[in-house]
């Protein structure tokens, strides 16, 4: 799986943070995948899915209230990937493994690709905009 790597910073503690945070899902969802527990694959699955729901949320949330110009865009990319989820939702009840791999490699390479690309937008512009409180994990 790739790993957290400094370039995808993307200025922002708090989101650096949730996008860290995904990796770390990644990875429990391969150990999963490895150790071939349904239920395990079950619950790294759900976890990935709510994670990825509530990341976007603070994402948006975040472009949202400073205005960020390309948010209609960044927002369709990510209606596309939860798009994606729902089809691999709908073949759950098929074969957890296989699908599950292709939900790992997906997400590998999606995660990867978006915080370098869609991400990394918007690095300069709430970078420029955003004051830390005290607690630098979180913005104000």
């Amino acid at each position: 799986m790739s790993p957290w790597k400094p370039e995808y910073s993307v200025g922002v503690p708090g989101l650096d943070d949730q996008h860290k945070e995904l990796f770390k899902l990644l990875d429990e969802l391969s150990a999963a995948i490895e150790n071939g527990d349904d239920s395990d694959l079950g619950n790294a699955l759900s976890k990935m899915h709510v994670y990825i729901l509530f990341h976007f949320s603070s994402e948006e949330h975040l472009l949202t209230k400073y205005g960020f110009d390309k948010l209609d865009q960044h927002i369709a990319k990510h209606a596309d990937f939860k798009e994606k989820v729902q089809e691999f939702n709908a073949r759950l009840s098929g074969d957890k493994r296989q699908l599950a791999v292709e939900i790992r490699d997906y997400l590998d390479g999606w995660i990867s690709n978006h915080i370098l690309e869609t991400d990394k937008a918007y690095e300069q512009f709430l970078s420029a905009r955003i004051k830390f409180k005290a607690d630098p994990e979180q913005p104000s």
